[in-house]
């Protein structure tokens, strides 16, 4: 959908190296309405994603961009971060163990701790209906996300689940 003036996007972000094994992702989410909007797929690289992403923000009204700064997603947040100083971006609070000082650090984490809160995430909008999902991309995605025989949450063999942590990172990290 195009953006509409008066409403607020947030947009999910799943890195990816950009070297054909997996692809970078962004689902656009209405804010208010939890509807996917518009989604972004390419096999490119971190910093050219960072560059996309800021067009892409841009479009829908200077979108909150949550991103994933797991593997090269510190690359692609950086190169965000430069492009027109775009500053709509997402920070995780974290808590230094040796000073036990808060400090905010850019960029949502995906770890043993987080992965489980963010589907589950998901997963309640799902179940309840609160969300709009019409693209057949990431329903097809949704629905070859299986629990594997090590009880993680992952896509089936030969699938991609790109558009699903996109698309929960951005559930999960809602202002």
């Amino acid at each position: 959908q195009k953006p509409q003036k008066e409403k607020n996007y947030i947009i999910g972000v799943d890195t990816a190296e950009g070297v054909g094994q997996d692809f970078s992702v962004a689902v656009v989410l209405d804010h208010k309405e939890k509807n996917v909007v518009a989604t972004y797929k390419a096999d490119i690289s971190p910093s050219e994603f960072g560059r996309e992403l800021a067009k892409l923000g841009e479009i829908y009204n200077n979108a909150f961009i949550s991103c994933e700064v797991n593997n090269h997603g510190l690359t692609t947040l950086t190169v965000l971060k430069e492009q027109k100083n775009y500053a709509n971006l997402y920070y995780r609070r974290t808590v230094d163990k040796a000073t036990n000082e808060q400090k905010d650090q850019i960029g949502w984490k995906t770890t043993n701790t987080t992965r489980p809160l963010m589907l589950d995430c998901l997963a309640q909008y799902i179940r309840t209906g609160e969300i709009g999902i019409p693209s057949k991309e990431i329903i097809t995605e949704l629905m070859s996300f299986v629990v594997n025989e090590n009880g993680k949450p992952e896509a089936q063999a030969g699938t991609n689940d790109d558009f699903v942590i996109a698309l929960a990172i951005a559930l999960y990290t809602l202002p």
